[in-house]
Parts: structure tokens; sequence; C-alpha cells
């Protein structure tokens, strides 16, 4: 279970009942609060700082594996060990969550958030080390939550 308390005010107002959406949720206000602020749009590289900020913040205690385009960048993170890989291209990159087929599959960079722009690497963030072990409590929760389905 995500324990973010940032996230709470999105748990009522989220469509679906994941902790992905209401990050998403966050994520999104805070860029919007940012740029309203600046006057403007951010840029990349402003956007991919104030994520790196908020992942290193958000991450002590709470897996954070995600893909997430904002229709410029693909920002890819993992602090869960053995769960995301990437195989590079000639012409973009690949990411899963075990390697496939024969191509040279490598961990994604662990606790550091990495930013993607037409298949290459153009962004390095925080490495902040908050890995996260998975908790009996976390996965009696899952178990009881997909048990429910």
């Amino acid at each position: 279970m995500f324990d973010c308390p940032v996230l709470s005010p999105y748990f009522h107002v989220q469509e679906g009942c994941t902790d992905s959406e209401r990050v998403l949720c966050y994520f999104i206000q805070q860029i919007n609060e940012a740029s309203a602020a600046a006057g403007r749009e951010l840029t990349a590289k402003e956007r991919f700082s104030l994520i790196d900020r908020l992942v290193c913040r958000m991450t002590p205690g709470n897996k954070m594996n995600f893909l997430l385009h904002d229709g410029e960048a693909m920002y890819v993170h993992t602090n869960y060990a053995n769960s995301l890989y990437f195989a590079q291209r000639e012409e973009g990159v690949l990411f899963a969550t075990v390697p496939l087929g024969h191509e040279r599959w490598e961990p994604v960079p662990f606790t550091t958030l990495c930013v993607y722009q037409g298949g290459r690497r153009v962004y390095t963030g925080t490495c902040h080390g908050n890995e996260y072990f998975d908790n009996e409590d976390d996965i009696r929760f899952l178990y009881l939550d997909s048990a429910a389905l």
C-alpha cells in the first residue's frame, strides 16, 4: 500500500481506485501549479526537475515503478529490484518487466528517474537510494484486495 499523505486529496476525485492514478493526479497538479507560478508552460528540463524532486520525496517506504509519457518525453523509474528492464535499439528503446526475446536487456537505472526523448536518454535524476522491499503487511493487503475480485 502506497503511504504518501500528499495523495489523500485525490482519493475521492479519481475515477479508478489505484495509487498510480493518485500519483498521476498529484504530478499533474504540481506541474500545473509550477506553470501557473512561472506564468508559462514548464520546459522539458523544468518538468523533469520537478518530477525528480517529487519522486525523491515520495519513494521512502513506497514502491514506485512507472513509465509516464507527457506528450514530449517518457519518464521511467523503478525502486523495486529486478522489476524493470530496457533494451536500446537503433530506432528507440524498449521497456519490459522481464527481459524478452533475444534483445540485450539491462536493468533500468535503480532508484533514479530517467527521461527519454526520441528513444534516447536525455535526463538522469537524483539517485535517491529509496529501495522498496516487500513487507508482510503490503503482501497481505494485495492478497486481500485481489481476493475480493
